[in-house]
């Protein structure tokens, strides 16, 4: 049950996400969070999502904007965007009716979910899944981006190559992620927080995280073995999930 819902922000963008409700009573959901360039429908939230409503728990997982159906350019996309969509996702749980709303947080969607997890006290649980902490120290930013910075700040954007696709990013893309350090931000979480990350991470540092860990108070990080960013193996990927689901329904069966 659910299906495809449209969030209007406060500016006037259009968010999309997919509901799945599996209990009517309204008790928990889990908001997902995809990372760059990806989108709602990322196979890499497939075997969560099966979990989560085996255990009768609903999801709503969404496009960030500039991606899939949601609005936006992409050329324009910023942490900050990306923030207010999901508090703007949050916001719309929480007055659906749910008492229990988690958030699960992929790569860069795992820095603007741990942003917006300490901007509100509605988000009970946060899950971050290799989690973008510091987009300066990020792959992308080092070996892409920072190294033609002079060209980017002149030209105003940058076309670069991510992930076999061809993408521009507005300078702004750069500036507002100087201003959005993860690390200061998650000294303002309270939420209990559980993180998953590969030691053999060559995107995002799995140092990244051994460092958030020691700044979120009520925190667990959980390594996985020889495992990529993508969990592209087939038991570091159902680990992965598994983690990521038992956290859930064990914290929604203590509420």
């Amino acid at each position: 049950m659910g299906g495809k819902i449209t969030l209007i922000q406060s500016d006037g963008l259009h968010i999309v996400g997919i509901l799945n409700t599996v209990n009517a009573d309204k008790n928990n959901i889990v908001i997902l969070v995809h990372g760059f360039t990806s989108y709602k429908n990322t196979n890499s939230f497939k075997e969560i999502l099966s979990l989560l409503a085996e255990a009768t728990i609903d999801t709503f997982r969404i496009d960030l904007f500039g991606h899939g159906e949601s609005e936006g350019e992409f050329e324009m996309l910023t942490v900050t965007k990306t923030v207010r969509n999901i508090l703007t996702a949050v916001q719309w749980a929480y007055k659906f009716g749910y008492k229990n709303i988690g958030l699960l947080g992929s790569s860069f969607g795992g820095l603007a979910s741990m942003i917006a997890a300490s901007k509100t006290k509605k988000i009970k649980y946060l899950a971050l899944k290799s989690p973008v902490s510091d987009l300066l120290g990020t792959t992308l930013f080092i070996e892409k981006l920072l190294t033609t910075k002079e060209k980017w700040e002149k030209d105003g954007v940058i076309n670069i190559i991510d992930d076999g696709k061809l993408i521009k990013l507005n300078y702004l893309f750069l500036l507002d992620a100087q201003v959005n350090n993860g690390y200061e931000f998650a000294i303002k979480i309270k939420q209990p927080t559980m993180i998953v990350h590969g030691d053999a991470d060559n995107e995002v540092p799995i140092i990244q995280s051994k460092k958030l860990s020691k700044i979120i108070d009520n925190s667990n990080l959980v390594i996985i073995n020889k495992a990529g960013h993508g969990y592209h193996k087939l038991k570091d990927y159902r680990l992965m999930s598994k983690t990521f689901a038992e956290r859930f329904i064990k914290k929604f069966e203590t509420n």
